[in-house]
């Protein structure tokens, strides 16, 4: 059987850790999915005005060199 924490004792480290992995890998796909939204966004865009091949080269920014 489970032991039971007493009210003030603290979090075991490894479900501390568990919770920031979580935390974090949900903070990822959360900005993949955002960009993904944007990028298919700009793509019906470019559809729409008759740009589709275009939209990979518009849509990133240029490279620093």
């Amino acid at each position: 059987m489970r032991q039971k924490r007493t009210p003030g004792a603290p979090l075991p480290p490894l479900r501390n850790f568990l919770r920031g992995i979580i935390f974090v890998g949900a903070l990822i796909l959360l900005m993949l999915l955002w960009r993904g939204i944007e990028m298919i966004t700009d793509w019906f865009w470019f559809q729409e005005v008759g740009f589709e091949k275009l939209s990979g080269v518009l849509s990133d920014p240029p490279e620093a060199g």
